[in-house]
């Protein structure tokens, strides 16, 4: 019994693959196309179908069947070859943009510039290979009925395909939403409908009805919980852009929503829930297939209320007696503790600080630091001084009507520069909080106030923001308030707070806590961990560079800490 079950099983596997075998056979006997294909070393990744149209032209499509397509560029009468721009999330499009063309006689691939990207080489089996330095870069496989003539296109194009990778990486994702799940949510309902049926058919169809609604929305719910979840960290749900692709041409879903129309006057009562949700989902998809691809402002925050930008005040013309000094800070080493390759021509922000405020016989900015005068009377003392560090040097200055003030503008551009960061490798937003402190752990060298000539070698100094930039120098509480100014800039509600640190009785140590401000113009992510209830997320801004948002080193007693109250 078992073999011959089994022997019935084989047998209709063997017929099965050789009826799919067929029908790929007349498919390719019948159509012109070519299959296209990008190598990455030993991996080859298919990428889409390059098939001619009316127009004489070669469209570029994500699948090959005309309901289930949709175009991603084309190769035009001149041989121009033109393609999406897109990010490596898939939820950002543009027009097709051109980026090469290809060279028929000479069988050579150029790209915008007129460079030479790969040649185009004869393969076994109707496949061409795009060839760059000896390595196999693309390839296409023709069908039959093409003779060959598709295929050369198509490895030309798979070749600037992965030449233009980079770019479409480089455009801004779009912010979590729920607006591209409302149809895969609907197809996923309609698919589980008749087992909802069976499960909730002996309700008055009043609550029926509401069941099925309620559920939906469930199912929405779960969706957008999984996309929040994935995009939280940098990941990409493609399967509803997969959805919305190739039902978000409006024909197709004017023709669905008349089909679903005609279902609801002729199907049984029951199945009118389930094609009311999928019309009214075929409806948002199609006013908002545009629009949910619509790049957001920058500054725009997870709750998707508009933002303004972080204020960028601009020094007057500056004399050259103040001696501006160039200081260049890197993205480097915070990147490769990502794994995000380094670009040493834009990862780098640099500021212009005015040495004579700093340095010489008349140092403005250090001369109104309250510390820089030695020796602490009290504690209460302390807390007046820190709160006219964290209160900045700028609003002393112009209060005493100097005009030339540096220290906003200089914290503005690194909070820029980390945004800028952000969008050039595709990071989600909330990784400028993490951006920013790290740029205070690892760009910021650690040295005790005694130790440092600029300052006098005073022993307790908490430097201004704009001081620790210019020495690049700083304790923990030099590196606390940059974090704090840095962070105040961006939006959020930072604390300057103290703590006991390595098992001594006396507060030792200086950090920042971000407090969870519902109205903060950039809302803290939910995965940030508070130290305690309702607290805010502790940040350490003293290390080399492994602490994130949240963590908390095992030498701080979180129970001691104490909040610094700013004056204004």
């Amino acid at each position: 019994m078992i073999m011959n079950t089994l022997i019935s099983s084989l047998v209709t596997l063997a017929v099965s693959a050789a009826a799919v075998g067929l029908v790929s056979l007349l498919i390719s006997c019948l159509f012109k196309y070519a299959k296209v294909f990008v190598h990455r070393g030993a991996q080859r990744i298919h990428v889409g179908y390059l098939i001619p149209n009316s127009q004489d032209q070669l469209v570029f499509y994500n699948g090959l069947f005309p309901l289930f397509r949709r175009r991603k560029g084309v190769v035009d009468n001149s041989n121009d070859i033109k393609l999406e721009q897109r990010n490596a999330s898939h939820n950002y499009i543009e027009k097709p943009q051109p980026v090469g063309r290809y060279d028929k006689p000479s069988r050579l691939v150029y790209n915008a510039s007129g460079s030479l990207v790969a040649s185009i080489v004869d393969g076994r089996c109707r496949t061409k290979y795009a060839v760059d330095n000896d390595i196999y870069v693309a390839s296409a496989k023709g069908s039959i009925a093409s003779r060959g003539q598709v295929a050369p296109y198509g490895a030309a194009l798979a070749a600037l395909l992965g030449t233009e990778s980079q770019k479409y990486k480089n455009a801004p994702d779009e912010r979590v939403g729920a607006g591209d799940l409302v149809l895969p949510a609907a197809f996923i309902f309609f698919v589980a409908y008749y087992g909802l049926v069976q499960l909730f058919g002996d309700m008055q169809y009043r609550y029926f009805a509401l069941a099925m609604f309620a559920t939906y929305l469930l199912i929405l719910f779960i969706l957008y919980l999984i996309k929040y979840s994935i995009t939280i960290g940098n990941g990409t749900m493609r399967w509803p852009v997969l959805i919305d692709e190739n039902a978000g041409m409006r024909w197709v879903d004017i023709l669905l929503i008349l089909l679903a129309v005609v279902l609801i006057i002729v199907a049984p009562h029951q199945w009118v829930p389930a094609l009311t949700v999928l019309i009214i989902a075929l409806v948002i998809n199609s006013i908002n297939f545009e629009n949910q691809r619509t790049i957001e402002d920058p500054y725009q925050g997870w709750s998707g209320h508009w933002r303004r930008q972080p204020f960028s005040p601009a020094p007057s013309n500056a004399p050259n007696a103040l001696n501006m000094q160039s200081i260049t800070f890197s993205w480097k080493e915070i990147l490769e503790k990502r794994n995000v390759p380094y670009d040493a021509s834009a990862d780098n922000v640099t500021i212009q600080l005015p040495s004579t405020y700093f340095e010489g016989n008349n140092p403005l900015t250090r001369f109104e630091n309250p510390f820089f005068q030695p020796g602490l009377q009290d504690e209460s003392q302390r807390e007046a001084f820190t709160n006219k560090v964290l209160d900045g040097v700028d609003k002393t200055l112009r209060a005493k009507g100097t005009t030339d003030v540096f220290e906003d503008l200089v914290l503005s551009q690194i909070v820029n520069s980390a945004y800028e960061v952000c969008v050039r490798h595709n990071l989600a937003d909330f990784e400028m909080f993490d951006l920013i402190l790290s740029f205070c752990q690892m760009n910021i060298n650690y040295k005790v106030d005694e130790e440092c000539d600029s300052i006098n070698n005073i022993r307790e100094y908490y430097r201004f923001a704009s001081e620790t930039l210019y020495d690049r120098t700083g304790d923990c509480d030099c590196k606390a308030v940059l974090a704090y100014k840095l962070f105040e800039l961006l939006g959020v509600d930072p604390r300057f707070v103290i703590v006991k640190a390595n098992n001594e009785d006396v507060y030792n140590h200086a950090a920042i806590v971000l407090r969870n401000d519902p109205d903060a113009r950039i809302p803290l992510p939910p995965q940030y961990k508070e130290y305690a209830p309702g607290k805010g997320v502790y940040c350490e801004a003293t290390s080399d560079g492994r602490f994130h948002p949240g963590d908390m080193p095992d030498n701080v007693d979180f129970g001691s800490i104490r909040f610094v109250n700013r004056t204004a």
